[in-house]
């Protein structure tokens, strides 16, 4: 136990940057995905997906949970106990060379336990049977051995190290048998292979993604759970939720078929919405907040990455367009940028990122034209003109930083009255594209008009664009 004592010593005390301690998991799953390939049965490199997206998407699940199960039972800081674990991670490497040796050049087939629910337990008892290589056993109970010390060590507690072994184990078998779960609850069958077998693995990534965020926020809790709450109070899901709506409105202008997608589409939407606004916040010198700067731009670049491999699960369109959304919304958030440059007409920039969202939704359902240009442009017109209503709350903040939106250069009143009137152009943008809706316009457009007038509310006359979008694009 000695030799364990001293690295798990000298790793905890280590000053490295945290964003090391990720990137050194991250490498040693790469190193090992790209060994998998090469010794196991196939004798072929993995796919760029498998290596960058997909079984990082898992490893990390999995580490994150059990440094969960580590801190709560050893009473030990998470920060200690994920730097430990992230020191030992690189032991996963050795599962195909392991796997390569005892087949004698052979190697096997690593995959999920799929299979029927009810197999779970007998396959639990077994270690896993057939599933299971020889190489993953190893690591598995070495790993159940290591943490059992390692828990010993910092409690002095039998009972707890036991528990902490059978936890380990538990918990890789579950994670190891999730996708069993997911396609039994989602009645998607158990086949990987095929037309079900494609959206299966969709499935599985996406169900992937989802548990990482809610795992990283659980361990933040336990980590700092001040700083989570401060967090979340930095995000907007409001926005987040019409940047959805946007996804959805370009799916609608495909003909909605596929369901599945549209949802995750949704999702990428919201998540990459609220990486940007983190990024903003971090780079805006007024914003107000406990955080550090490093922290809110570690958290942006984390959920950006899981927004990018949700989207490219989806299709390789829909990934591109949510790299060039992440990309466009990291240059509007630059200090001295486009804000700054551009002034009011940086709304025409939002309004294209905007378009980038509605592009993901519209190639989420696999339409067999492109994206139709007139909707190109009367987009860019229409949100152009209606995001100038959310400079209006702000025009204090932007006039400290030189930031010339119609609010700062007209002034409040004039301003309100100025983008009142933009906001009902943009609405009757919607029938000199299509020769349609006027009267819907008309209506919209005064109603818009008048409550901003009369609030100076932005997040209403937003939603009630967004949502006359919506409107004519199910009719």
């Amino acid at each position: 136990m000695e030799p364990i004592c001293k690295i798990s010593n000298k790793t905890e005390n280590k000053k490295n940057e945290m964003l090391f301690w990720p990137l050194l998991v991250l490498g040693s799953i790469i190193i090992r995905s790209m060994i998998e390939g090469v010794l196991e049965i196939q004798h072929e490199m993995e796919t760029i997906f498998n290596i960058f997206v997909h079984y990082p998407l898992w490893n990390f699940c999995l580490f994150i949970v059990l440094a969960i199960m580590i801190v709560i039972v050893s009473g030990e800081k998470a920060e200690k106990v994920t730097k430990f674990l992230a020191k030992v991670w690189p032991a996963v490497i050795l599962v195909p060379i392991i796997d390569f040796i005892v087949s004698g050049g052979t190697g096997f087939s690593i995959n999920y336990i799929i299979t029927e629910l009810n197999q779970l337990p007998a396959l639990f008892l077994e270690g896993g049977g057939k599933f299971v290589t020889p190489g993953q056993n190893t690591i598995v109970f070495g790993a159940v051995g290591l943490f059992s010390i390692y828990v010993l060590r910092k409690t002095k507690n039998i009972s707890k190290a036991i528990a902490t072994g059978f936890a380990t184990y538990s918990l890789v078998f579950i994670y190891a048998a999730a996708p069993s779960f997911m396609l039994a609850l989602t009645g998607t069958g158990i086949s990987l292979i095929g037309t079900e077998g494609v959206l299966a693995r969709k499935l599985i990534i996406v169900g992937y993604g989802f548990l990482l965020v809610g795992e990283t926020i659980l361990l933040g809790l336990v980590w700092n759970k001040k700083k989570i709450i401060e967090l979340i109070k930095n995000s907007k899901p409001e926005r987040a939720l019409l940047y959805s709506s946007l996804a959805l409105l370009g799916a609608m202008i495909a003909g909605v078929s596929h369901g599945f997608e549209l949802g995750a589409v949704m999702s990428v939407a919201a998540i990459a919405f609220e990486s940007g606004l983190l990024l903003n916040n971090a780079f805006d010198k007024n914003h107000k907040t406990c955080l550090e700067k490093r922290e809110l731009k570690n958290f942006s670049v984390f959920l950006a990455a899981i927004a990018l491999a949700i989207a490219l699960t989806i299709s390789t369109e829909v990934g591109l367009l949510t790299l060039v959304a992440l990309i466009s919304s990291t240059v509007y958030s630059l200090p001295k940028g486009i804000k700054q440059k551009t002034g009011f007409a940086n709304n025409f920039f939002l309004a294209g990122i905007a378009l980038l969202e509605v592009g993901t939704g519209y190639y989420s359902q696999f339409p067999k034209t492109g994206f139709p240009i007139e909707y190109c442009l009367l987009l860019i017109m229409g949100l152009g003109l209606a995001f100038n209503a959310k400079d209006l709350k702000d025009s204090e903040e932007d006039k400290k930083e030189g930031i010339r939106t119609l609010p700062v250069l007209l002034g409040w009143k004039k301003s309100k009255i100025f983008i009142s009137g933009l906001l009902a152009l943009a609405y009757l943008l919607v029938p000199v594209f299509t020769g349609l809706f006027f009267m819907q316009a008309i209506v919209f457009g005064i109603a818009s008009s008048i409550i901003f007038y009369k609030t100076g509310n932005e997040k209403i006359s937003i939603v009630l664009f967004f949502g006359f979008l919506l409107s004519i694009a199910i009719v």
